[in-house]
């Protein structure tokens, strides 16, 4: 604990040495806490070398204490041992601010911000006492930055609200009369939880404690720069110390430090006290920052730029008051925004910086940032005479400037005592409408400007340069010949287009619309301009800028109002429009419909009066060409020239004015007539029209194509038909079609072109050329089309036989392997070499069954239905061939839910090295026409069937017996075994024996067939009975799925019957191709035996 440890003789020592030094000073007459000393002889000397140590030593001492205590997370403590220092060290010698008289004064009241705690010092302090304080409070806050990032010291302290801040009263009172607590020289009952809380003891961040060093460096600074004054003035010579003694005591400080003044202020004149505070405030704005007091940091970045501004580093003030200042006007701080510009205004005049300071006079003519009318007045006429009648020497107050100058002020990001605010009536228009618009200028106040601001001209610039207009003023107006009304309308109906307008200068060579007016700008009044523009052709028309042009011979000041650049305005803020509704009526604002500023309006064709109506039949089906009737009647005065454009939008909303309202349908072809559409059709590459194809449709896609429907006259009926058709999904379709017209009497340059869909070149227009009239159907009614799925399938495919191939149809890809070595695989007559390649075909026969139901709503009549194979997905490997099953005659027309069935046989050859797994059989194309309401043209759908599942093969066995046996008679059977992989077949053979035949060769073989090879192997047999008899069985296997069966035998892990039926599992079949024979899934071969002559 501090009272047990360290601290307590720190505490000890320290006392000590200020009871050394208050005595020391007592005796030696100056003041001390006790008033003037009798003492005869001072311990130390004050002024002398010691004296300077021993304060030195108390001053280590203090900090040694408050650091251990801040360590000790004692704050509170810490910060009274602080302001204790203070009151036991601020009437010592060094620390008085002399005066130039010897008289008895009163102690001057000085008035530090945020230091009235340090203003008890004799004299207000001297630039010593400060410095050492600025010292004290720079060191503390460093210690409790330390503190707070090593510790856990928690800030601020006491907590706001909590009962510990009753200590707060504490010390005031040690503060205020320098007892010792710890000593028990301050009694309890001086403070209690209801006395006065002084908040410079709470004990905040370290940011708090630079802030109140850089104001001690402050006050130095102006200590310093107060004492350089009185030093010119204290006369030379030698006063004693018995004339010291026998003055008062501010005197006799005075006198005793006017013999050393110059070596002091000699070393102080070196000390550079702008950058001094500048860094403690940096270092109170960085921590203030990162506590996220965004007040305070502004007020930091204003305090220095003001440092830099009394330091001379004017280009560094004004950095600071730019940033700053953005933020003061943006919330509306404007006697803060005030002071900063006086203060900007002076560094820009120190740096020539022209610009920079009109702009800041120009903003404190605003009256909110200078209420006093006589400084207005005084911000205009520099010096205080008369204001100038030119603007810009007004602007410039007093201060001369170049002969050639330009400057632009953004008056939207100033506070400005002048506002700008422009309306169109209407936010949308048509071509050749005439399209009002009013430019508003007011000032905020009836102060200022303090006399009325003549203007050069006014510029309104536009999207479009061709209605930019420019407001000159009346030739010879004065701006004080009359009194300008409180609200003004001008008209510029009227104006007139001339060029060269502008100086070259500007670089405007295009010719303005002119209006002459009274331009001037006085407080308290408005003026609006009200003006027109008439466009011929499609635009977003849109006022940029409004400038207000100052100029006096070769100088110009433009304030600028970025209308293009303005946010949205706020929705609570009416739209309005100056009107007199008589010739001799008052003026006034009527409201418009909308908020905010209407900057914008938005001009395109107006749309033809045309009548569009569609006529179709729905429900409809896909893949049919479905018949639309357009009706059209024409409502204008005159002809018109009509092109129609179509599109089928996918789902039922429209979209906002005809557009959008889903995607378009991909699929969907349109034609005026049949031929047309059906040559559309043959077009896409025999496009399967079956919407589980839907990709394949890209040949047969039609963007929206023009129609030249001719003339249409007025008052008159005009129908056309046309086609459509589409293959994608069922459900429904919204019809969007667009009208383009242009009168007969002004017509529009056209092209002729081939377009799908046609079958001759057709006239077409430029769409987008805005002088066309357009219309989409959607505007008069919203017209959706149903399409329905007509057929439904349910389609099975199914192996119809075992693959089987005779031996003399086998070709090969390689020699064949020869006599192989391996198992008991031997030689000799019972493993033959023979010329027998593999075969890269394999061979399969299918049998597929369609039930094909009508599910549409409208009967249909059916031709017939067909399995074609025209366009398969199939590589070159895959050879597909179909047969067709007759079926029972059934009636051609069918009724919703009729179902008939179709079956076809179908034989797929697949080379052996071929990746395909899934063979494409073909799809159902049925040939169709619908009946009701009304019969339709005949349609070919296609409906995609599944695909043949063909597994991958290892090995083929064919058997190769001779044509006839007769019993007794021995004969050759061999057994070709073909590997048709790319990988090592290691097989085994067993041969069974037969109660038919006898048989000469091994009973078991080992041995391997090498990758696309083959093997035969070769048996003698000869038989015993006629008839059909069962050949020896033959079975052969993988030899690692032998092992495995032989395995579970030999153990007796599984039943019999289970083994067997894995060993038929695993066994390959073998096939036979010659007609007497007749192979089973297990290998098994039948023959049919003859008996011999004379048996």
């Amino acid at each position: 604990m501090y009272v047990h440890g360290n601290g307590r003789y720190y505490d000890t020592a320290y006392h000590g040495i200020i009871n050394i030094l208050h005595q020391s000073q007592a005796a030696a007459g100056a003041l001390a806490p006790g008033g003037g000393g009798t003492s005869a002889v001072p311990e130390i000397s004050p002024g002398s070398l010691r004296w300077t140590e021993a304060c030195t030593f108390a001053d280590a001492l203090s900090v040694k204490i408050f650091k251990l205590l801040l360590y000790t997370n004692h704050s509170l403590t810490a910060l009274m041992q602080l302001h204790k220092h203070f009151v036991h060290c601020r009437d010592f010698s060094e620390f008085a601010f002399i005066n130039t008289s010897f008289e008895t004064s009163p102690r001057p009241s000085v008035q530090v911000s945020g230091l009235g705690h340090l203003t008890a010092a004799a004299g207000g302090g001297s630039y010593k006492y400060w410095a050492w304080a600025s010292t004290h409070y720079r060191a503390f806050g460093e210690l409790i930055e330390i503190a707070s990032a090593k510790t856990k010291l928690v800030l601020p302290y006491p907590p706001p609200g909590s009962t510990a801040n009753q200590a707060q009263s504490l010390l005031n009172v040690v503060s205020n009369t320098g007892f010792n607590f710890m000593a028990g020289e301050a009694a309890a009952s001086m403070f209690s939880p209801f006395s006065s809380v002084n908040p410079v003891f709470t004990v905040q961040h370290a940011g708090f404690y630079y802030l109140l060093a850089a104001r001690c460096a402050e006050e130095r600074w102006s200590k310093f720069k107060k004492a350089t004054a009185v030093e010119a003035l204290i006369p030379r010579r030698s006063i004693s110390l018995h004339e010291v003694r026998t003055h008062n005591r501010l005197s006799s400080f005075d006198a005793n430090n006017a013999a050393e003044i110059s070596p002091d202020l000699a070393t102080e004149r070196t000390v550079d006290h702008a950058m001094i505070v500048i860094e403690l405030l940096t270092k109170s704005y960085e921590h203030f920052k990162k506590f996220k007091n965004s007040r305070l940091t502004l007020y930091l970045a204003s305090d220095i730029a003001r440092v830099y501004e009394e330091g001379g580093k004017y280009d560094m003030a004004l950095k600071f008051f730019e940033r700053i200042g953005k933020t003061y006007r943006k919330e509306s701080w404007f006697s803060v925004l005030g002071s900063i510009n006086r203060i900007m205004i002076k560094c820009a005049q120190q740096l020539g910086l022209h610009q920079t300071r009109l702009e800041c006079l120009v903003e404190l003519l605003c009256e909110q940032l200078t209420p006093d009318a006589e400084e207005l007045l005084g911000i205009l006429s520099g010096s205080g005479g008369d204001v100038p009648s030119d603007a810009i020497a007004a602007l410039a107050g007093g201060v001369p400037l170049p002969s050639e100058l330009s400057v632009q002020l953004d008056m939207d990001q100033l506070a400005a005592f002048v506002e700008c605010g422009v309306q169109f009536r209407v936010p949308q228009a048509h071509v050749l409408e005439t399209v009002a618009y009013q430019i508003h200028i007011a000032t905020r106040s009836a102060m200022s400007p303090p006399t009325p601001l003549p203007v050069a001209r006014i510029l309104v610039e536009f999207s479009n340069s061709d209605f930019d207009l420019c407001l000159l003023p009346i030739d010879g107006e004065s701006a004080a010949a009359a009194q300008r009304p409180r609200v003004d309308l001008v008209a510029c109906h009227d104006a007139t287009r001339h060029a060269a307008v502008c100086p070259p200068a500007e670089g405007r060579d295009k010719p303005m619309w002119v209006k002459r007016a009274r331009l001037d700008v006085s407080a308290g009044c408005s003026t609006v301009y009200e003006g027109s523009v008439t466009a011929s052709d499609n635009q977003e028309l849109r006022i940029q800028t409004v400038r207000l042009v100052l100029e006096s011979g070769g100088r110009r000041i433009d304030l600028v109002f970025k209308i293009s650049e303005r946010p949205v305005a706020a929705l609570g803020v009416k739209r309005r429009w100056l009107t007199r509704t008589a010739a001799d009526a008052p003026l006034r604002f009527v409201d418009l419909p909308g908020n905010g500023e209407q900057s914008v309006v938005r001009i395109d064709q107006r749309k033809p009066k045309i009548d569009i109506k569609f006529d179709y039949v729905t429900p409809v089906y896909l893949d049919e060409a479905v018949p639309i009737n357009l009706h059209l009647h024409s409502h204008e005065s005159e002809p018109m020239r009509v092109f129609f454009t179509f599109k089928l939008g996918m789902g039922v909303d429209p979209g906002v004015g005809g557009v959008g309202g889903g995607p378009s349908d991909p699929l969907a072809q349109f034609a005026q007539n049949l031929p047309d559409l059906h040559s559309l059709v043959e077009s896409a590459s025999g496009a399967t029209l079956s919407r589980k194809r839907s990709t394949t449709h890209a040949a047969a896609q039609i963007a929206p194509t023009q129609v030249d429907l001719g003339t249409l006259d007025p008052d008159k009926p005009f129908a056309a038909q046309f086609f459509i058709r589409t293959f994608g999904r069922p459900g429904p379709r919204t019809l969007q079609g667009t009208i383009h017209a242009y009168f007969v009497s002004q017509p529009l340059s056209t092209t002729t072109s081939a377009t799908p869909g046609s079958s001759s070149p057709a006239m077409q227009l430029d769409l987008s050329d805005t002088r066309l009239l357009s219309k989409h159907s959607s505007d008069d009614a919203t017209d959706v089309l149903v399409f329905e799925q007509p057929f439904e399938v349910a389609a099975e495919i199914a192996q119809s036989a075992n693959p089987a191939l005779e031996i003399e149809a086998l070709t090969g890809l390689l020699g064949p392997a020869g006599n192989g070595s391996g198992g008991n695989g031997g030689g000799g007559d019972g493993d033959v070499d023979v010329d027998v390649l593999v075969d890269p075909k394999r061979i399969f026969e299918w049998n597929l069954s369609a039930a094909l139901k009508l599910v549409g709503s409208w009967d249909v009549e059916v031709e017939h239905a067909t399995l074609t194979t025209t366009h398969l997905s199939n590589p070159s490997s895959v050879l597909v061939a179909v047969r067709e099953v007759s079926q029972p005659e059934g009636g051609k027309v069918w009724h919703q839910n009729h179902v008939h069935n179709y079956a076809f046989n179908i034989t797929t050859a697949v080379e052996a090295l071929s990746a395909s797994t899934k063979v494409d059989i073909g799809s159902l194309a049925v040939r169709w026409r619908r009946l009701k309401p009304e019969t339709g043209d005949w349609v070919r759908t296609v409906v995609e069937m599944p695909k043949a599942d063909v597994h991958s093969e290892i090995l083929r066995i064919y058997a190769d017996i001779p044509g006839e046996i007769y019993v007794g008679r021995p004969f050759k059977l061999r057994y070709v075994i073909q590997n048709t992989t790319l990988h090592l077949a290691e097989l085994v053979t067993f041969v069974e024996s037969s109660e038919h035949f006898v048989f000469a060769g091994y009973k078991q073989r080992h041995y391997r067939v090498l990758p696309l090879s083959t093997r035969v192997l070769s048996f003698h047999v000869m038989p015993l009975t006629s008839g059909r008899c069962a050949l020896p069985v033959v079975k052969t296997m993988k030899r690692t799925d032998a092992a495995a069966l032989a395995g579970k035998d030999a153990t007796g892990s599984g039943s019999q019957i289970g083994i067997d039926l894995a060993a038929r599992e695993k066994v390959f079949a073998v096939c036979c191709g010659k007609m007497h024979s007749h192979g089973s899934k297990h290998g098994e071969l039948y023959v049919h035996v003859q008996p011999t002559a004379g048996w």
